[in-house]
């Protein structure tokens, strides 16, 4: 089910795309950017039994595939995984992120330089096994 095909109303645009990627979007993006697409004329937003549907105007579709680069890099984010769900990783990773943040105001530009050493070596370590052969 999809907008292209026929209206809908904000839940079920949430729904829809929850069903294609895996997890739902906020509802505080996808409002707003509903809003904005009527707005400039791409949707068409009626009230049908206290909800409201949105449709897609003639303009809709055009806007749509000369923006074809912008949502087909939002479909390959949107297929990437969370970094909590690779286990064990994913903790490590919210450990450190944790750490950093919560003790930010200890930092200065040399701890935050040292710190971005280490990241950036990580990175580097990571890339190397990442892709060893």
């Amino acid at each position: 089910m999809a907008l292209r095909d026929q209206p809908l109303h904000g839940y079920a645009i949430i729904k829809a795309i929850e069903g294609t990627y895996g997890r739902p979007p906020s509802p505080g993006i996808v409002y707003p950017t509903l809003q904005m697409l009527e707005d400039q004329g791409f949707l068409l937003k009626t009230e049908l039994q206290t909800k409201k549907v949105y449709t897609l105007t003639d303009d809709g579709p055009r806007c749509l595939d000369e923006h074809r680069e912008v949502v087909d890099r939002i479909q390959t984010r949107a297929h990437m995984p969370r970094w909590n769900s690779i286990p064990g990783i994913g903790s490590k990773l919210t450990e450190i992120a944790r750490a950093i943040l919560v003790n930010y105001h200890y930092l200065d530009d040399d701890k935050v330089s040292k710190i971005e050493d280490i990241l950036e070596d990580a990175l580097k370590h990571i890339g190397q096994i990442i892709f060893e052969h």
